[in-house]
């Protein structure tokens, strides 16, 4: 360690409002994560039977993105004075169509990706893939019966 430059302590690095925010965020970021991977979880363990997963999986991230936004504006930034709650939620979900996009192109990909081990018994639908329902609709198989 260089005698001129005295070592930070991680209480101050604490003091300091970005520092503070970037924790916050992270935190927010979590939860938000939990929020849409757990409703998620729970819309395709029947809550909506029938539900398509992609009508799931936007429900989910819907309610993931509501919870960023809450969060971050009452807690993380306090951003009380930069707009209408409505305006502030506008820009906050307009950035977020692309997340979801991306979101449900990974969720098609972890569904499509399961395998007997992942869930036991059979589709509904065909009787030949893994699962309740054939993930990610259409069924792969269902031609071939």
């Amino acid at each position: 360690m260089s005698p001129l430059r005295p070592r930070a302590q991680p209480t101050a690095l604490l003091q300091r409002r970005s520092v503070r925010q970037l924790i916050k965020f992270s935190l927010v970021g979590v939860s938000s994560t939990a929020v849409d991977k757990g409703s998620l979880w729970l819309l395709l363990q029947g809550v909506l039977p029938g539900v398509p997963w992609a009508i799931g999986a936007t429900l989910s991230y819907s309610l993931g993105v509501i919870n960023g936004f809450l969060w971050n504006r009452h807690w993380t930034f306090r951003a009380r004075e930069h707009g209408s709650v409505g305006e502030q939620f506008f820009r906050f979900l307009s950035t977020n169509v692309v997340g979801l996009l991306l979101n449900l192109g990974a969720t098609r990909a972890v569904l499509s990706s399961r395998t007997p081990s992942d869930s036991p018994g059979r589709c509904s639908s065909c009787g030949r893939c893994p699962g309740a329902r054939c993930y990610p609709p259409p069924c792969s198989t269902a031609g071939a019966m």
